[in-house]
């Protein structure tokens, strides 16, 4: 039977469940290099509010992926970023979360590895930068039954999200 397996079923709550999937050390290593990401990119907006362009942490990250994963399964990941934050089209959940701005900056300061050592790992692993989320696809196998049914695109939409 599809769904959730073994521990992911006797979770109490939906952050219990996601951190079966996404632990607390994944969301400490990008908030990490997010932070980083930010630090360049502070001096570039002069006139922004310091809310939009302040540095993350691990709830709010939390929230981000959060954000990303929930327009997945609602379908929402097809629409503008504009359009996830109008409430005549999605309601308040996105608005609810953070601001259409912050998300926006959220998303482009996202990092998964170090940019300025970058061209020195694809050296020697060109997978580098996503290696240490390996360990997110054998949670989802550890904890989550994919249906026969399933098909690529339903892949796809969440691994665009991620």
């Amino acid at each position: 039977m599809p769904g959730p397996k073994d521990l992911a079923k006797t979770t109490s709550s939906p952050l219990d469940t996601f951190s079966l999937f996404i632990t607390d050390a994944m969301i400490d290593i990008i908030v990490a290099y997010i932070n980083v990401d930010i630090n360049v990119r502070c001096g570039k907006y002069k006139d922004a509010l310091k809310a939009t362009i302040s540095k993350s942490s691990a709830i709010e990250i939390k929230a981000l992926i959060s954000l990303l994963y929930s327009s997945a399964a609602m379908k929402d990941n097809h629409l503008a970023t504009s359009d996830l934050f109008d409430e005549k089209l999605c309601g308040s959940n996105y608005k609810s979360v953070m601001s259409e701005a912050r998300f926006k900056f959220l998303v482009n300061c996202l990092r998964f590895g170090n940019k300025n050592t970058r061209d020195e790992r694809k050296k020697t692993d060109s997978f580098a930068s996503i290696r240490k989320y390996g360990i997110h696809l054998l949670h989802c196998n550890e904890h989550y039954k994919p249906g026969s049914y399933m098909t690529i695109e339903d892949v796809a939409s969440h691994l665009n999200t991620v």
